[in-house]
Order: C-alpha cells, then structure tokens, then sequence
C-alpha cells in the first residue's frame, strides 16, 4: 500500500509525464508532474517530495546537475533515473540514483521500483 506517498515526476516530454501521472496514482501515490527542473528543485528543497522521477535531457538544467543538488539537499531521497537514452546508465554521473529506467509505455518494472524503494520497513531505510 502506498499511503499516499508523494512522486515527484521532473520530465519534460508532456506524454510521459501524463502517462506517469496517471499510473502512478492508479497505485496510490500522489503524483505532481514539472517540465522544469528548478521548480522542482524548490519541491524538493520544501521536502514535499518521497521519491523523484528524473529525466536527464532537459531544457533548462542537465538532469546529472539536479541528481547531484538534490543529493546535496536530501541524501536519502529515493531517485530514478527515466531516460530515453540507456547509454545514460553507465554515466558515473547517474550512479547516485537508486534506479534507471529507458522510458516505455509499460511501466511494470518502474512501479515495482517505486515500490521497493517507498515501502521499505523503516529500519531498512534507516541503514
């Protein structure tokens, strides 16, 4: 059960975060979808945020420059990488993400990322 945990989705392509959105709250999670990357960072920053999707091409900031601010802000803030581009995934700049994903439309494994990653038992998280 999800309890209403909050997903931040950073992305720029309107139909993923759209596609997200929707799927993300059919499992119960509150979902807040942002084109923009310092807007999110201000999400962030006002710790409104339990896991962040992020995309690394985007038009007003690189997605490798937020990972490592938000990093900065909350160490422990689940992150996933949703890139269409999987030469991404073996960038040392991503490795602080806790998942990568290429973007599709089935979003199977995704939501069982997000799972693992927001219903930890809480000693787990502590760790």
């Amino acid at each position: 059960m999800s309890l209403g945990k909050r997903i931040l989705v950073l992305d720029d392509e309107e139909h993923i975060r759209t596609l997200y959105k929707m799927e993300l709250e059919d499992e119960g999670y509150r979902v807040t979808t942002i084109n923009e990357c310092r807007k999110g960072l201000e999400h962030i920053e006002k710790g409104e945020v339990d896991l962040l999707i992020l995309d690394i091409r985007m038009p007003d900031m690189d997605g490798r420059e937020v990972l490592a601010r938000v990093r900065e802000i909350d160490i422990k803030l689940p992150i996933v990488i949703s890139s269409a581009y999987p030469v991404f995934k073996q960038e040392f700049g991503v490795w602080a993400a806790d998942g990568f994903f290429v973007k599709e439309h089935d979003l199977t494994k995704l939501k069982e990322k997000i799972r693992n990653l927001l219903e930890k038992p809480e000693k787990e998280v502590e760790k």
